[in-house]
């Protein structure tokens, strides 16, 4: 007989062979973390990503080592990096389905996920199986209502120890498609990653069928909204399967309509395929999935007049508000193509909201990271539109606009932005140089104001000069307060290289010269708040609105601006700090406020440690756009605000976001 108590080599190894994991939710995303970083990170940088202390990635890094009696992750200097990655690719990719929850956050979602999978659950089987009491169960699940009340009108019903969801079938099916891409996050483009959660359907095979029935009938399914509808297919497929079916008699669509041909042959197919009766309410309904995926008809891009094209209400109400968009922001985005692809994807979006269809969007989180003032324009234009017409749209489909806004503001503002004026010194090669300035400007997206000086030159003469940089294909001997990149005539590779170090030193001291002058103008000391506890979010707003209504900086109008805009979409970021600010620019005078928490608070889906507050004067708001795109990718970086709430001081809080962060060895 074995004593299972004194052989803990036993109980590891029953573990494994029943499926199940000695690691908790925690310790497993940090092994996830270390496996794609796969390099050195330091214990701070692995809190950042855990919202835990340093102390808790140590003691959870020993017991992964104990526990399976060797190294798995070492340890040095340098900080922390994974060994073993066999060992992760096992435990945290091989079968996520048995995770058991750690933290709320982790037991509401996994209750989501097996209420919508099971008919009832039993919930002192529940209590058993997540290791946790009936009670807890209990605040768990009104915790999962008060979720559902805000996306649905879903509820969970409780009878006796069983409890079970009820509500549309439509509905339901949304909620499962939610959960999926919240579980698959990162994942967007890779159907293999959904795989596992469809073990009866070949997910590759649904792809194929829905790209070749949809081209046939001259319907355009762009790549990010593929898998979203591949993956509503299989949902539809397995739900019919165990006779869940959609009941809505309000679906009603035209047989003429080729979204509903489409459905219709994809529906012939997958029936044959595997073998399932689908009906007429299904294919109805897969006809409306194919309109809320659809970009557009192709025939629909034609040379014929914007109104003629689209035969809509939306175009008039699209150029208004373009207008009404360079007043608010000084942006100027005027253009016939924007115009066209805004006006389409309202009205799709529109039919999308109409039929409670979901959209995801893959880019979302890069779209508010790397183009935060883009996103922007797009919250103030969905904004407008619910002024007109009276659809909220959801921060998915905020996202697509801003992809229609991006293309054009690039194209509009590039050159303006990419602007250099540029001092050459040359011999007699002018023409050559006039060649590799043309293609200096290809390379780089730039435009560059070129000003020929002489080959007799003196020191005052060229410092005098207001420019950003001096090229010559002569050796220069002086030192000079203007930045000198010597190349040859004919801008070879070497070139090249010379002048992309340029440009990236000097963008990176451009973008510092700006925040430093923003910083010392914006940021105000008696603004400036340590060591606050709050609540939520909107606690915290409301505190530092009144602190700005005191000192006359804002009125309470203001405030509840900043409000409404938090309510469209947090404006938190993965690196854990938020920048709260209202989407009109109406401020008496224009003030940054910071707060530096004692604990982070949940932002969205963010736990944020650092805010900052922008209110913006009228007058000033194109300092707003430079602001707003230049501090908000120093922010992005983990490591910077994991040093900004150590910041003593202001002052001290104002070198650290200035100064560029080094790793240590």
């Amino acid at each position: 007989m074995i004593c299972i108590e004194s052989n803990p080599s036993f109980i590891h190894n029953y573990m494994e062979v029943m499926g199940l994991s000695l690691l908790n939710a925690r310790e497993k995303k940090l092994l996830s973390i270390l496996h794609k970083k796969n390099q050195w990170m330091r214990s701070s940088e692995l809190a950042s990503h855990l919202s835990v202390t340093p102390r808790t990635i140590g003691n959870d890094i020993r017991k992964i080592n104990q526990l399976q009696k060797k190294t798995v992750i070492a340890s040095s200097n340098q900080g922390y990096k994974l060994l073993d990655h066999d060992f992760v690719t096992k435990q945290i990719y091989h079968d996520n389905s048995k995770i058991i929850p750690h933290t709320q956050n982790e037991r509401i979602f996994y209750l989501l996920r097996k209420m919508m999978t099971q008919n009832h659950i039993h919930i002192y089987d529940l209590s058993e199986e997540i290791y946790v009491s009936t009670s807890t169960i209990e605040k768990d699940l009104k915790k999962v209502q008060s979720l559902l009340d805000q996306i649905s009108d879903i509820t969970i019903i409780k009878k006796g120890d069983n409890i079970y969801i009820q509500g549309y079938e439509k509905e339901k099916r949304a909620l499962v498609s939610e959960i999926l891409f919240q579980e698959t996050k990162n994942s967007f483009f890779n159907l293999q990653n959904y795989q596992p959660y469809f073990p009866h359907y070949e997910l590759e095979f649904i792809s194929e069928v829905v790209l070749s029935i949809t081209s046939k009938y001259d319907v355009l399914i762009n790549d990010l909204s593929l898998v979203n509808l591949v993956v509503h297919i299989a949902i539809t497929l397995d739900r019919v399967q165990d006779a869940n079916l959609i009941k809505d008699t309000d679906l009603i669509i035209s047989q003429e309509m080729p979204e509903y041909k489409c459905a219709l042959d994809i529906g012939k197919e997958l029936s044959l395929r595997y073998n399932i009766q689908i009906p007429e309410k299904e294919i109805i309904y897969l006809g409306y999935l194919i309109i809320g995926k659809k970009i557009s008809n192709r025939s629909t891009h034609t040379s014929t007049p914007l109104n003629n094209a689209l035969n809509t209400k939306y175009t008039p109400i699209i150029q208004r508000l373009l207008q009404k968009l360079e007043s608010a922001f000084g942006v100027h985005l005027h253009d016939d193509e924007l115009n066209l692809n805004l006006a389409l994807h309202t009205k799709t979006a529109v039919e999308r909201v109409q039929n409670g269809l979901l959209i995801k969007n893959p880019l979302l989180t890069e779209l508010k990271s790397n183009y935060p003032f883009i996103f922007e324009i797009a919250i103030f234009i969905t904004n407008e539109l619910y002024k007109n017409i009276g659809y909220a749209f959801s921060e998915d489909e905020i996202g697509y606009f801003a992809l229609h806004v991006g293309t054009t503001y690039e194209k509009i503002n590039q050159q303006k932005r990419n602007s250099l004026q540029v001092a050459i010194i040359h011999s007699k090669y002018f023409k050559e140089i006039t060649d590799f300035i043309h293609k200096m400007e290809e390379l780089y997206h730039l435009s560059i104001n070129p000003i020929h000086v002489s080959t007799l030159y003196d020191q005052r003469k060229l410092n005098s000069l207001e420019v950003d940089l001096i090229l010559s294909t002569l050796p220069m001997d002086i030192e000079l307060n203007i930045p000198i990149v010597q190349i040859s005539p004919f801008f070879n590779q070497n070139d090249q290289a010379k002048f992309a170090k340029f440009m990236t030193e000097f963008h990176k001291q451009k973008q510092l010269q700006l925040l430093k002058t923003y910083i010392d103008q914006y940021f105000h000391e008696d603004l400036f708040y340590k060591n606050l506890l709050f609540e939520d979010r909107f606690e915290l707003i409301q505190y530092i609105g009144n602190e700005l209504i005191q000192r006359n900086f804002v009125s309470k109008s203001y405030v509840d601006s900043i409000l409404k805009r938090e309510n469209i979409s947090p404006t938190s970021f993965a690196s854990h700090f938020a920048i709260p600010h209202a989407m009109q620019m109406s401020a008496n005078k224009t003030a940054i406020g910071t707060m530096i928490l004692e604990k982070p608070i949940k932002w969205g889906d963010y736990a944020v440690h650092v805010v900052i507050v922008i209110v913006i004067k009228q007058e000033e708001r194109k300092d707003f756009m430079l602001l707003y795109e230049n501090l908000i990718p120093i922010l992005t970086d983990r490591q910077k605000i994991a040093e900004l709430t150590k910041a003593k001081d202001f002052q001290h809080f104002k070198t650290i976001l200035l100064q560029e962060y080094v790793a240590n060895p």
